[in-house]
C-alpha cells in the first residue's frame, strides 16, 4: 500500500504489456527531490514522455536517475496530469559509474563538434566537462541556449549508457583556469604528440592502488601552441601521445578518456564500475 498523501487509490488497471526484445525497462533523469516516502514523480519533459509517448501505466517498470548517482526502479502506481508516479521498489547507487573521476577539459569547437564530444565522452563515463578558449580557438563563447542543448545532449546519453550520473558542464573558461585545476586532480594530461611519453600504464599502474582523479585537456584543431605547451608542462601536465595517426579534435577527447578508463580497469572486459 503506497502512501495515502498521493491519493493512489484511483490508479488507472495494470497495462500488462511486454518490453520487446527483452529491453530493459525505460530510464528517466529526475532531481532528488522528486522521490519521498518509496514514491518517485516523473513531471515536467520526463512525465510527458513517460505518460503520452511511450504509454506507460500501472505495474509498468521503469528506472528513474537522480543524476548523482542513484537509480531507482520502480513501477507506475498512477498516471497524473502531469505524468506519473511510481513506487519504488529497489534502489542502487553508482552500479555502473567507473571508479575513476576523469573531467575532460575541451578547448572551443564548433558547437556540433562539441555535441559530439559531450556525447561520446559521456557515455564512456567523464565525469565533467570545462570548455576554455586558447590561442587557436576557432570562438570564444558558449551561448546559454548552446550550453542547455548540450546538457539535453549529456543527460540523453546518461539515459542510453544506462549511468547514473549526470556530468556537469561549465561554461568557457581560460586556458589559465584549466591549468589552475590541476591541482584538484591526481594527474592532468594535455594532449600532444610526445615520442617520449610516459605509458598510461607506467603513470596510472594497472591493478595496483594508484590516482583516480584525471583531468585531460585537449585543444582545438591545430593543437595548442608552443606557449600553452610550456605553461602545461610547468603546471605539471604530462604529455598523452595518442599515437601516430592525426586524430581530429572532437575525437581525441573520447579517444583520451577512454585509454585512461581502460587503463585504470574501468573498461573493457575486466572493467571494474561500481564507483
Amino acid at each position: 500500500m503506497v502512501n495515502s498523501k498521493y491519493n493512489m487509490g484511483a490508479g488507472e488497471p495494470r497495462a500488462g504489456r511486454e518490453r520487446r526484445g527483452g529491453e530493459p525497462p525505460p530510464r528517466f533523469i529526475i532531481a532528488p527531490d522528486d522521490v519521498s516516502d518509496g514514491i518517485v514523480r516523473l513531471a515536467g519533459a520526463e512525465g510527458h514522455h513517460a505518460k503520452n509517448v511511450l504509454r506507460l501505466g500501472r505495474g509498468d517498470p521503469f528506472v528513474a536517475v537522480d543524476g548523482r548517482g542513484v537509480e531507482y526502479e520502480a513501477e507506475v502506481e498512477i498516471r497524473t496530469a502531469d505524468g506519473l508516479l511510481g513506487k519504488v521498489v529497489r534502489t542502487t547507487r553508482r552500479s555502473r559509474e567507473p571508479l575513476a573521476r576523469v573531467a575532460l577539459a575541451q578547448a572551443l569547437l564548433k558547437p556540433a563538434e562539441l555535441a559530439e564530444v559531450v556525447k561520446q565522452a559521456t557515455a564512456l563515463g567523464v565525469s565533467e566537462f570545462v570548455f576554455f578558449e586558447c590561442a587557436r580557438s576557432q570562438r570564444r563563447e558558449v551561448a546559454a541556449r548552446e550550453k542547455k542543448h548540450l546538457e539535453g545532449v549529456a543527460a540523453a546519453t546518461v539515459k542510453q549508457s544506462l549511468r547514473a550520473v549526470v556530468p556537469e558542464i561549465y561554461a568557457p573558461k581560460t586556458f589559465a583556469d584549466v591549468l589552475a585545476r590541476a591541482r584538484d586532480f591526481d594527474v592532468a594530461f594535455m594532449c600532444k604528440r610526445d615520442a617520449g611519453a610516459e605509458s598510461l600504464a607506467e603513470v596510472i599502474g594497472r591493478g595496483k592502488p594508484g590516482p583516480s582523479r584525471f583531468l585531460v585537456a585537449v585543444g582545438p584543431e591545430g593543437g595548442f601552441d608552443a606557449g600553452e605547451e610550456k605553461r602545461a608542462a610547468g603546471a605539471a601536465f604530462r604529455p598523452l601521445d595518442l599515437g601516430p595517426r592525426r586524430l581530429r579534435a572532437e575525437l581525441a577527447g573520447p579517444v583520451a578518456c577512454a585509454l585512461i578508463f581502460h587503463a585504470s580497469g574501468d573498461l573493457g572486459p575486466a572493467g571494474r564500475g561500481g564507483g
